[in-house]
């Protein structure tokens, strides 16, 4: 019975659910790189996805590893605060980073495997492990990014460019510059995705010697950023299709009205800005569910909406 709750402990510390939110994105990468002419290859599609796969799901268990000291002053959350399963085990810890480097050399692994059966360059296993090591670094020593100022530059990188260009990079046929009109709104949602995740913990955080964005400057400036990087991912689609700039102004402007959603619902954030931890959690809620919405209904316009 012990051996069974360990496994499940385990399989907890991997979050499954943050997964999704990782796979809309790279999904809409690879759908907009078949949209634009590469080939709609089902395969290559999913092996590329099981290159991202096992990186992705690393970062949960470093961050889980590596993340302790302030977790533990946290209830974890849908979105935030840790699993809380190494609180509880510690004795799960050095399995936690066994596992953690080994779904990194196995995503390495794949992607030379995917570069030399799809022709792809020397680029996409340096890709995957400039992705890979910028989760590792997020909590892990020595680098510890989010301790130093740094894991806001981390995280919007990682989710803002990085994962959409590789699910671009996966499909493309042709041009690689045309993705550069997608990853304009998508680093500004990174900068929404960063800021939801860490308002919750701001308490924990700082107790735990975390230096986040949210840490420094609170939670009303938080909002004030969650808010402008919402309306800046919208203007960015509109004037993109309203000055018919580059060859996919059509698929902007579907775009452009989608980030009303993510726009929508970050106005109760500029107007409310709470400073207190629950009625700020319900808000960032909002925001979260915003976001996957917007991803969602992108994938399904390029999917069935053509």
């Amino acid at each position: 019975m012990s051996k069974r709750q360990d496994l499940i402990d385990i399989l907890k510390l991997g979050r499954f659910h943050f997964l999704f939110g990782g796979f809309l994105i790279y999904s809409l990468g690879a759908l907009i790189a078949v949209e634009l002419g590469g080939e709609g290859d089902v395969l290559k599609f999913l092996f590329g996805y099981a290159v991202f796969f096992p990186a992705h799901l690393s970062v949960s268990y470093s961050n889980d590893l590596y993340d302790i000291s302030a977790d533990k002053f946290n209830s974890p959350s849908p979105f935030s605060g840790g699993s809380g399963v190494l609180q509880r085990k510690p004795e799960l810890a050095p399995i936690a980073k066994t596992i953690a480097i080994g779904l990194i050399l196995l995503s390495i692994s794949l992607s030379i495997v995917f570069m030399f059966i799809y022709q792809r360059t020397l680029f996409f296993p340096l890709l995957v492990l400039s992705g890979a090591l910028l989760g590792w670094a997020y909590t892990s020593p020595p680098f510890r990014l989010a301790y130093r100022r740094l894991g806001e530059v981390a995280t919007v990188t990682a989710v803002g460019l990085l994962v959409l260009f590789m699910g671009y990079f996966v499909m493309y046929k042709g041009s690689l510059s045309i993705i550069v009109y997608f990853l304009f709104p998508q680093l500004l949602y990174g900068i929404q995705f960063i800021t939801s995740v860490q308002i919750p913990d701001r308490e924990a955080d700082r107790k735990g010697g975390k230096t986040t964005m949210v840490v420094l400057y609170g939670r009303r400036i938080s909002f004030i950023l969650l808010f402008i990087s919402t309306l800046l991912a919208t203007l960015f689609y509109f004037s993109f299709w309203v000055l018919r700039i580059g060859p996919v102004w059509r698929i902007l402007g579907v775009f452009c009205l989608l980030s009303l959603i993510p726009l929508t619902a970050s106005i109760p954030s500029i107007i409310l800005r709470p400073a207190l931890k629950r009625p700020a959690t319900v808000l960032v809620t909002i925001s979260m569910a915003s976001m996957f919405a917007f991803l969602i209904l992108a994938n399904l316009y390029l999917v069935f909406g053509r």
